[in-house]
């Protein structure tokens, strides 16, 4: 039986360009929210050259729109989120598979609310409305870059 259309140019696009597709976007998103991190640093005050370091840069950004001790909450949200699903608490635990896989799900909806909620943060710290913040949601390194170019001025934590 053939495949569909799509799923045949997919395969041939992958199987042609795959390096392209595995390697080279991600670096150059990135890159490009790296770039857009410094503007962001330089705008808040912060060390502009902190945004093209990965976890320094994460971590400014979470001081820049959240209280400090909000930002420790969420580096433990993410650290659990990592050690769950990267199996380690599995392979403590002994986790049922299907209680592991909820687990699983439930975590991933977590992050994605955090992302969501972490976004509307660092857009109230700029002063940005709610379709900016789901351009920034949506088009991370893109609005990353437009928030550090564009005349806003950095607010501070808004709670």
């Amino acid at each position: 039986m053939e495949g569909s259309y799509l799923g045949n140019m997919i395969s041939r696009l992958i199987g042609t360009y795959g390096t392209t597709v595995v390697i080279v976007i991600p670096i150059i998103c990135w890159f490009v929210q790296a770039v857009g991190k410094f503007l962001i640093f330089k705008k808040a005050g912060k060390p502009a050259w902190h945004g093209f370091i990965p976890v320094l840069g994460d971590w400014d950004l979470l001081d820049i729109a959240w209280d400090r001790m909000i930002a420790w909450f969420w580096v433990a949200v993410f650290a659990v989120s990592v050690l769950f699903l990267s199996g380690a608490v599995n392979a403590v635990f002994n986790i049922k598979p299907y209680i592991h896989d909820s687990l699983s799900i439930v975590i991933v909806v977590t992050l994605l609310v955090v992302m969501i909620i972490n976004c509307f943060q660092l857009g109230k710290a700029f002063g940005k409305n709610f379709f900016f913040v789901l351009g920034l949601f949506f088009l991370f390194p893109i609005f990353m870059v437009i928030l550090g170019l564009d005349d806003s001025k950095y607010l501070g934590p808004q709670g």
